[in-house]
């Protein structure tokens, strides 16, 4: 599926945003699926139903400061909301000072922005599993 994902096949953009997804909800991480996230964030070139996906699918299988340093360039770069919403709600697991930096910088911009923070920081102060 990561091959088909990731190759120049050029499967249909839904058919790529449900391959990804379904890594998502299946909590598979894979290197050339953040691979592929890494790129479509770096080049801004995902339709806006696959970005936001690409995002939290990197949010969730970081491999590091720096995935999460990606997300909060594009939180700052990007104008469109839901991607932008979805950048808040993939810092969740990012390091605390990263998460205020960027929350800090956007809260007010948005009402939905604003949702998000709360709703991330809410999250990310439950137990694993406590919904």
């Amino acid at each position: 599926m990561a091959a088909i994902l990731t190759g120049s096949g050029s499967p249909y953009e839904y058919q790529r945003y449900l391959i990804l997804k379904w890594f998502s909800d299946n909590h598979v991480g894979h290197d050339d699926v953040l691979k592929f996230c890494r790129r479509l964030l770096a080049n801004r070139s995902a339709p806006g139903l696959l970005l936001p996906q690409a995002a939290s699918y990197l949010g969730e299988f970081a491999g590091g400061l720096h995935d999460y340093e990606r997300l909060e360039s594009a939180l700052y770069r990007d104008s469109d909301i839901a991607s932008r919403v979805a950048y808040v709600c993939a810092l969740g697991k990012a390091p605390r000072a990263l998460q205020n930096r960027a929350f800090g910088k956007v809260k007010g911009e948005n009402l939905y922005l604003d949702w998000a923070i709360d709703a991330t920081k809410q999250r990310a102060g439950k137990p694993r599993g406590a919904g």
